[in-house]
């Protein structure tokens, strides 16, 4: 059986954001969006309900999915979606589980909540989770 590596790339560096000011799209939010418990509890909130696409399972599989969202002032995800097609049902698995998580807490501009545009990608590999978590300079990863 093949391997899924599954990684999440996380941090200023990665997670591109834009806080939502008068209805449009804006600069970075001073505070960003959290996961509730942290990094760390959203890596292991991903492990546990992504689950490789029964149609890759025989496929040589290495792609990363941009999943893109919005953390809006509540902290409820909103407007999920890729902006690219992608095989066996990757983007769509994606897509499922980030429509799962449970509210976040929201960024803040001046002190008040705002709603951020997140990018959250997701690296496919194989067929079967592995976890790794690393520390990088200015961001985390499962590798």
């Amino acid at each position: 059986m093949k391997t899924l590596l599954l990684a999440i790339v996380l941090g200023y560096a990665s997670l591109t954001a834009r806080a939502q000011k008068n209805n449009q799209v804006n600069s970075i939010a001073e505070q960003m969006p959290e996961y509730p418990g942290g990094e760390e509890a959203l890596f292991k909130f991903l492990l546990k309900n992504i689950h490789f696409p029964d149609e890759a399972t025989n496929q040589t599989i290495s792609t990363t999915v941009r999943v893109k969202f919005i953390i809006n002032e509540n902290g409820i995800i909103d407007s999920v979606h890729c902006d690219k097609e992608y095989e066996f049902g990757l983007a769509d698995e994606a897509m499922r589980v980030v429509k799962m998580m449970p509210k976040w807490i929201p960024g803040q501009n001046n002190g008040r909540a705002v709603a951020v545009r997140c990018t959250l990608p997701i690296r496919f590999v194989g067929s079967k989770p592995l976890l790794q978590f690393k520390k990088r300079k200015n961001r985390h990863s499962l590798i």
